[in-house]
């Protein structure tokens, strides 16, 4: 699973994610929590798509074709995220891609004692 920590904002009344490296991502179905309070988001590889009109803007380090999927490595700040697509993908590293994770598939972590948040 690719973990993410960072602060909570609001933004245009929706909660963002602040990253140690102030970077932006939007956080669809998050739980309540106030501004500045701080949480882990949580995705696994194969819940995030490609989306060219995404605001989660990674640049790929590693492609690794392996036929019938495609596992990237790339990099969202001074964070990780791997993303497995169940098709060939025509990227190369060096290239900037925009990802959404599927409807639902996002979890949030408390970042001190590491429990789910609903």
């Amino acid at each position: 699973m690719n973990f993410i920590e960072g602060g909570v904002e609001r933004s245009d009344g929706s909660p963002v994610l602040i990253t140690d490296s102030g970077m932006r991502l939007p956080l669809p179905d998050a739980p309540k929590a106030g501004d500045g309070a701080r949480l882990i988001c949580g995705v696994r590889p194969e819940h995030l798509r490609l989306d060219p009109e995404a605001k989660i803007r990674c640049r790929v380090s590693v492609v690794e074709d392996t036929g019938s999927e495609t596992i990237l490595l790339t990099q969202f700040g001074k964070d990780k995220i791997t993303v497995l697509l169940r098709e060939h993908a025509d990227i190369r590293p060096g290239e900037e891609i925009g990802l959404t994770p599927a409807p639902g598939c996002t979890h949030y972590f408390h970042p001190k004692t590491g429990a789910r948040l609903t």
